[in-house]
């Protein structure tokens, strides 16, 4: 998947949940930071959470 992405095949992510996204908490943070700079949307369904409208203070 993060190769597609880095090809640009894939613009969003649509996850079931946040623990189906990755293995552990590392895992997921430094995908989440891989993606975010390749400007991929991700979105959580159960969660509700679109990073995409995620703003840093």
């Amino acid at each position: 998947m993060l190769k597609d992405c880095m090809s640009h095949d894939l613009e969003i992510i649509l996850t079931k949940s946040i623990s189906r996204f990755g293995r552990d908490t590392v895992e997921i943070l430094d995908a989440l930071n891989q993606l975010k700079l390749l400007g991929i949307r991700i979105i959580f369904e159960q969660e509700q959470l679109d990073m995409a409208d995620l703003t840093a203070t």
